[in-house]
């Protein structure tokens, strides 16, 4: 994969190749870059080796992700609470 599709991704209808080993290569179009829904996901539709292939993807510069969106985003602290301190990390801290 060139540096410039790697840094910038495929635009709608650009297709690029994808080595994933010796000898086999991969390649990949996106075809389709489908609208934010409310909990700030967005569907990708890819066609990998003439397979179509649907992914959902959060987009982190979508206004619903910035504004909490209304579904399924953990939430890592309280931020009304000042005891509360947010991780990306799972456990508790206990002293």
């Amino acid at each position: 994969m060139g540096s410039d599709i790697y840094f910038h991704g495929l635009e709608e209808g650009e297709t690029c190749e994808v080595e994933i080993e010796e000898g086999k290569t991969l390649v990949v179009k996106l075809l389709e870059i489908g609208k934010v829904d409310l909990d700030g996901r967005r569907r990708l539709a890819f066609e990998v080796n003439g397979n179509r292939r649907d992914v959902m993807i959060e987009d982190k510069s979508s206004v619903a992700t910035s504004i909490g969106g209304s579904g399924n985003r953990k939430v890592m602290a309280d931020p009304l609470n000042p005891l509360e301190i947010g991780a990306s990390i799972p456990g508790k801290v206990v002293k």
